[in-house]
């Protein structure tokens, strides 16, 4: 069946506001409820005075609204277009579409901010020079969830990214943060393979970084990639022996049983004596 997309052109300007939302929303926690407000706030800031409202856009473009009763994941919008629907899309009305991902970059709420990342991430491609540096602003963000968004959606949009944008992972390494330092040693361990060498040696640089925790968090990325990095990593978790705040972190996880088995399997061979 042809979704709504497909029927006609979407000439009323306040279908674009709300397809945008769907697109930057799609899936992510408490995605009804954000995607709703800002709607109602793109709106008003673009001088877009829309002929239906938010529910009735979900009503006519068949949107799901998956209903859930868990508190830290809200309820979920999930958007029935096609690949190629989003892309006409994109390019009919980028112009439009920038200026939805600059006022919620500007958002004051961290989440939407965050989530500029992954969007920017996701649609780099069709963006402009002005949508793309958007990355800049976010780099520069006060609250550390959003710099720590950037970092996964540099890691997992690594191959499509110029090299300006992936070093943002070398300058977040240096995060004032350790939380962000934490979410470079998780990105770059998951998506160590897509990454050349001169950034897989970032895991070899935070190996000796000066929060505990980061350090620790080192050790569990790497234990839980270990069958994809090469045997020198094996001799950082071995070194590990001799840190003191690493090993009591590592050995209360280890009596709690709170690592996954493969994971556990691994830490225990090493720190389990």
């Amino acid at each position: 069946m042809e979704t709504y997309i497909e029927q006609k052109d979407m000439r009323d300007m306040g279908e674009k506001i709300f397809y945008s939302c769907c697109l930057f929303f799609d899936r992510k926690n408490h995605s009804y409820q954000l995607a709703k407000d800002s709607f109602d706030r793109l709106s008003e800031k673009l001088g877009i005075e829309c002929k239906k409202d938010f529910d009735e856009y979900i009503e006519e473009f068949k949107i799901e609204v998956k209903k859930t009763e868990n508190i830290r994941i809200g309820d979920v919008i999930i958007h029935p277009f096609s690949p190629g629907e989003i892309e006409r899309f994109l390019i009919s009305d980028i112009k439009l579409f920038e200026n939805v991902l600059f006022i919620l970059s500007n958002d004051v709420h961290p989440v939407i901010r965050g989530y500029c990342a992954s969007t920017i991430g996701r649609y780099f491609t069709y963006l402009t020079r002005c949508g793309r540096e958007l990355f800049d602003v976010l780099l520069e963000d006060e609250n550390p969830k959003v710099r720590a968004g950037l970092v996964y959606a540099v890691g997992q949009n690594f191959k499509k990214l110029p090299d300006r944008y992936r070093a943002f992972l070398d300058v977040l390494s240096d995060d004032d943060d350790p939380k962000v330092r934490r979410r470079v040693v998780s990105t770059v361990g998951r998506y160590f393979g897509d990454m050349p060498p001169d950034y897989q040696e970032l895991l070899k640089k935070i190996s000796r970084d000066r929060d505990a925790g980061v350090r620790w968090w080192v050790a569990v990325t790497i234990a839980r990639n270990l069958d994809k990095l090469p045997g020198e990593y094996r001799d950082i978790l071995i070194n590990y022996k001799k840190d003191k705040d690493v090993m009591d972190m590592m050995s209360t996880w280890i009596k709690n049983r709170l690592f996954d088995e493969k994971t556990a399997q691994v830490l225990e061979g090493i720190f389990g004596d």
